[in-house]
């Protein structure tokens, strides 16, 4: 006759503790492993959302390694790798991304030449 408050006190302990560890706020839950072409289309859908995806973007997943390559501006590569790293599953980036310049080098030259602090030209 002991015995019967026993169990049930072991399996209300059991079960509680099953539902605990289940249903707590912050409790660690199983992650899923996405595919390289799932991926590959949250990096380019959080790209497009952002506003950042060149004509020339070029990119793929392979074994959670985000591989990017193409001409972007400075601006753009920034928005690209911080975007790209920001996908849950992506765990390092390749980057052969060319960065364009801006501006031709004749137009760098005249606007250093008007912000000359020595007010002549250089």
């Amino acid at each position: 006759m002991k015995l019967i408050p026993l169990a049930a006190l072991a399996t209300a302990a059991y079960y509680g503790y099953r539902y605990w560890r289940r249903e707590r706020p912050g409790a660690r839950v199983a992650a899923v492993r996405l595919t390289d072409e799932e991926l590959t289309s949250q990096v380019a859908s959080r790209l497009r959302d952002a506003g950042a995806v060149p004509a020339n973007l070029r990119m793929h997943v392979k074994d959670g390694t985000l591989h990017l390559s193409g001409t972007v501006s400075a601006a753009e590569r920034d928005l690209i790798l911080r975007h790209g790293l920001a996908v849950e599953g992506i765990r390092s980036v390749e980057n052969k991304l060319e960065v364009q310049d801006s501006a031709p080098r004749a137009t760098q030259g005249a606007q250093r030449a008007v912000q000359s602090p020595r007010g002549g030209a250089p």
